[in-house]
Order: C-alpha cells, then sequence, then structure tokens
C-alpha cells in the first residue's frame, strides 16, 4: 500500500491503476452485478 498499488475499500484490497500499469497487466471490466460462475 506504501507503493500505491493497493487502495483500502469497505470490499477488501483493490488494485490500483499505478499497479496495473506497473506490472503490464490488463485490467478487467466487472459489473457491479456480475460475480461469474461458480463452478465454470
Amino acid at each position: 500500500m506504501q507503493l500505491g498499488f493497493l487502495d483500502r475499500t469497505p470490499k477488501g484490497r483493490k488494485a490500483t491503476d499505478t499497479a496495473f500499469d506497473y506490472f503490464g497487466v490488463k485490467r478487467r471490466v466487472a459489473f457491479a452485478n456480475d460475480q461469474g460462475s461458480l463452478f465454470g
């Protein structure tokens, strides 16, 4: 958190844009009701 890679939110830790840029990882677009499937 000291480097600015994580934000603390009420739901837990969240990676910042800085972290995605630094590690070269693509951001995944998530929708509010998109929890995905438990079994695939």
